[in-house]
């Protein structure tokens, strides 16, 4: 008996195709398009393309097999192209299809389009905001676009036009040179040389006079011509221009003796007559001498008070006052003849036998706003009898001043004109 078997052959997909009966294609983006014959997904995926079955793009800041690499970051905002990874737009300072290379010296800004400016230094600047490394002599800034301001000029603008420039503020803001020529007496591009060889003036265009002393390689001053040393002999002047005739430097050498003599006899004269009308006198005749006592006829009776003697800070405070029977009073005609014939210790012994005035104050002169109202400190009038100064109160002014009332009694007597 013979038994027949059924075998059946089952055969996987071809490896572009997958699922029940092979009818469904793999993903064009799986590599070589071939995939898994039952789920369908992906070995692996064409670049920029990720997922089981490669049907996502890669996030914008990646690219590349499996989206594994990231975009450079100098594309903007970090972002490229999914599959090749180069970018859409370069961030300022940069180029080239990654963004990879910075901008030349001489270029800067985005895509590397804008030229550094002409003022920098062999013109390079930044690659990203232009700013200059350094600026040619004459200009500032950051990007080397402002001129030096009047009156400066050089590398950075910091020296300063010469001030012996005809206006010294007009010179170049590149080399300083003086735009409107130099004042007298210098010279140069910058006008900072002085007139040399013997000469002085505008442009140094004038000779020193002949007749100036030369010293060194210096005769005259290098602004006005007038010369520094002297004039040669026989000429005088500010600039040696005057020359001196025989006749004159006679008549000059006379005069000079004529005044010598006259100054000696003048001060000869003047001795002889100082001695004349000084000399001292002889001080053994005039002890010998009486003098004329005055009578109360003579003199002013004065009214008399007895004072008790105050002192104000220590010092004895003194005034005018009345001394009663005090017979030293001597004729005016006599009083200088009295005066040398006594020693010095007489006349000293005679102010201390002064009385000091009593019951009397001084506290108005002595106070701390008026003692240097008086000239001396301790000579004060008193309080009851010194004058007041009208004053302008608004002025916040003081009546003091160092003066009394004195009082006195004079008998007048007169008549009348009979017509």
């Amino acid at each position: 008996q013979f038994v027949v078997c059924n075998i059946i052959f089952v055969l996987a997909c071809n490896s572009t195709f997958f699922g029940q009966n092979c009818t469904q294609q793999c993903s064009e983006n799986c590599t070589d398009q071939t995939c898994n014959h039952i789920s369908g997904t992906c070995n692996l995926c064409y670049p920029g393309y990720q997922g089981d079955v490669c049907n996502q793009l890669c996030n914008l800041t990646s690219y590349g097999q499996n989206c594994s690499l990231n975009c450079s970051v100098s594309c903007v905002n970090e972002s490229c192209h999914p599959v090749n990874g180069t970018c859409d737009l370069c961030y300022s300072g940069y180029h080239g299809d990654f963004c990879e290379n910075e901008c030349q010296e001489t270029k800067y800004g985005q895509n590397c389009l804008v030229n550094c400016s002409s003022s920098c230094t062999a013109n390079k600047c930044h690659h990203i905001y232009g700013t200059c490394n350094l600026c040619y002599p004459g200009f500032h800034g950051d990007l080397c676009n402002i001129t030096c301001p009047t009156g400066q000029f050089g590398q950075n603008c910091s020296e300063s036009c010469n001030s012996n420039c005809n206006n010294s503020l007009a010179c170049s803001n590149v080399n300083g040179h003086c735009y409107n020529g130099c004042k007298d007496g210098y010279i140069g591009d910058q006008c900072n040389e002085e007139c040399g060889n013997h000469q002085f003036g505008l442009n140094c265009a004038q000779k020193c006079s002949v007749n100036c002393i030369v010293n060194s390689t210096k005769a005259c001053n290098h602004v006005s011509g007038a010369c520094l040393y002297g004039c040669a002999e026989d000429y005088s002047g500010t600039f040696c221009q005057n020359q001196a005739s025989s006749a004159n430097v006679g008549a000059i050498v006379g005069s000079i003796i004529a005044i010598i003599i006259v100054a000696v006899l003048v001060a000869v004269g003047a001795i002889i007559w100082k001695r004349k009308y000084y000399k001292k006198p002889d001080l053994s005749s005039l002890e010998e001498r009486e003098f004329t006592r005055l009578t109360p006829e003579d003199s002013i009776t004065v009214q008399e008070k007895d004072y008790t003697s105050t002192e104000q800070n220590g010092d004895a405070t003194y005034c005018n006052f009345s001394i009663a029977q005090v017979n030293t009073k001597i004729a005016a005609d006599n009083l200088n003849d009295y005066l040398l014939s006594h020693k010095d210790e007489f006349l000293i012994e005679q102010y201390r036998s002064v009385p000091k005035p009593k019951n009397v104050t001084t506290d108005v002169g002595v106070s701390e706003e008026n003692r240097l109202k008086n000239r001396y400190k301790n000579i004060c009038p008193y309080d009851h009898s010194r004058v007041h100064l009208m004053i302008n109160t608004e002025k916040q002014e003081g009546d003091y001043i160092n003066a009394s009332y004195v009082r006195v009694s004079i008998k007048f007597s007169f008549e009348k004109n009979k017509l």
